[in-house]
């Protein structure tokens, strides 16, 4: 076995070792051989001294090996980089080449899309224009929908606040009871392990009263040791004890941070809920007030229509005055 390395690698072969499979085992199971083959001598500090060499030697060669295989890594991950750089330059500039070639049949289709569009567009004008005759009718059927679907708005957003207010209730029980729970558990586990220890330590007193009687030429010795031993459990139970009472302040602190996290979702719950109840209800407003809009705009080109010589605004004024009741007997049906 060399001074210097407990085996030797061959850096020539390092990449074959690292990629196949169980490519290092040869070198472990050498590693096993001289471990195992060693001949141990504990009766001079020279025999000794080879002793912690040998086990000295294996970690140097686990970094060796190591340092071995992250140099392969890093070497595959800059030539990988280089391949990336070279795929992504290749697909941006047959992207690119793509759009170049395409262009005159996409420039086609955006004047097609466009004429279609405007064709659209002017029928959607002439069937409006059509439309218009029929405002008034119109204009009563959507008044009655639009005050009914106004109370069904309410009523929901009601609902929706109610079973929000219950959902957040029930969170807030549920988390409560399960950190009561997990008291109790923690506590059971805590006693049952107290007793344990007392347990074992009772016995190993018992263990060690008896060694004693019986072995009374070594009473002073004995005694010595079982000091020391009930020193070490102490310690150890002390250690113990404070490890459990530092894990128990952990968890405590997260279950409350946890609960304090429900109780600030369920807030963030509740008033995007509202939001939410406050958009449909503005968005409800604003389509009414669409409705009026288009209600009066038609009742104006009635007039104009109906009255010849009647320009918009004297026909705009006649009918914010209807609308205000300022006209006797007169008045619009939204």
């Amino acid at each position: 076995m060399s001074e210097q390395e407990l085996v030797v690698i061959e850096e020539t072969t390092v990449l074959a070792a690292f990629t196949s499979e169980d490519g290092l085992d040869a070198i472990v199971e050498e590693v096993r051989a001289i471990v195992i083959g060693f001949e141990h001598d504990m009766k001079t500090a020279g025999s000794r001294a080879k002793t912690a060499t040998l086990a000295a030697k294996i970690p140097k060669l686990k970094t060796k090996l190591d340092g071995l295989g992250k140099d392969l890594v890093a070497d595959w991950k800059s030539k990988s980089k280089v391949v990336d750089n070279s795929r992504k330059k290749m697909r941006d500039e047959l992207d690119e080449l793509k759009v170049i070639a395409r262009s005159p049949l996409t420039e086609w289709e955006e004047k097609a899309k466009n004429d279609a569009a405007e064709k659209l567009a002017a029928e959607k004008a002439a069937e409006l224009k059509r439309e218009v005759g029929n405002a008034w009718d119109l204009a009563e059927m959507m008044n009655e929908k639009i005050d009914k679907d106004i109370a069904e708005l309410i009523r929901l957003a009601a609902e929706t606040k109610a079973a929000e207010e219950s959902r957040i209730k029930a969170e807030a029980e549920a988390a409560e009871a399960g950190r009561i729970e997990a008291a109790r558990v923690a506590e059971q586990e805590k006693a049952a392990q107290a007793i344990a220890e007392a347990k074992e330590r009772e016995e190993a007193a018992e263990a060690a009263r008896v060694q004693a009687e019986q072995d009374s030429k070594n009473a002073a010795v004995k005694a010595e040791a079982d000091k020391k031993a009930a020193e070490e459990l102490a310690a150890s139970t002390a250690i113990a004890v404070a490890a459990q009472a530092e894990q128990r302040r952990v968890r405590e602190a997260q279950e409350a941070k946890d609960r304090e996290a429900a109780a600030v979702q369920a807030e963030k719950d509740r008033q995007a809920a509202q939001v939410e109840s406050d958009r449909l209800a503005q968005e409800k407003l604003e389509a009414n007030k669409a409705h009026v809009g288009r209600i009066r705009k038609a009742a104006k080109e009635s007039l104009m229509i109906a009255i010849r010589n009647i320009d918009e605004d004297t026909a705009k004024a006649i009918v914010i005055a209807i609308s205000k009741g300022e006209i006797e007997n007169v008045s619009i049906n939204y």
